[in-house]
């Protein structure tokens, strides 16, 4: 491109129909064009003399994975600054710690419905099962009796029988 230092080119379409590509002036001004990756096609002629179609294909999922971890990053922030995901090495404060408290207690106690309770016991009776004190001890019949526990608050109150 007349006037124009090469900056980088991608495909701009999941077809790789269509090349994104980069041009800056003297000016630090940067020209973004779009052309078809089609043989023949001006701007397309002028990418391939900086740029081959291997390293086209690499620039392409590099920028994607790079568009990939920012989408991800800020719906993380975005999920943080509502309160709607922690960090557990973040519950420092006692704040976070109440908090953590404040769910514990609903996610056990809450009132649901049966679909509910059979699903959030499963994967509550899992992470109980996982607990050192249950896992390393031999009282088969106590493992029996929180494997048939039928509530969160029952399986509650066996597991706690393992630490007393």
């Amino acid at each position: 491109m007349q006037g124009h230092k090469f900056i980088k080119a991608m495909f701009a379409n999941n077809e790789k129909t269509t090349v994104e590509s980069y041009w800056q002036n003297e000016n630090d001004e940067v020209r973004v064009e779009y052309c078809p990756a089609v043989d023949g096609d001006e701007v397309y002629e002028m990418v391939k003399k900086h740029i081959d179609i291997e390293t086209l294909h690499d620039e392409t999922y590099e920028h994607i994975k790079s568009q990939d971890r920012i989408y991800r990053e800020a719906v993380l922030s975005i999920a943080k600054e509502e309160g709607l995901v922690w960090d557990i090495r973040d519950l420092e404060t006692d704040n976070k710690i109440e908090d953590l408290l404040k769910i514990s207690i609903k996610a056990i106690f809450q009132d649901m419905n049966e679909k509910e309770e059979k699903e959030r016991l499963f994967l509550y009776k899992l992470q109980l099962f996982e607990l050192d004190k249950v896992k390393k001890s031999k009282n088969t019949k106590l493992k029996k009796e929180l494997r048939q526990s039928k509530t969160m608050i029952e399986a509650t109150m066996i597991v706690c029988k393992f630490f007393v």
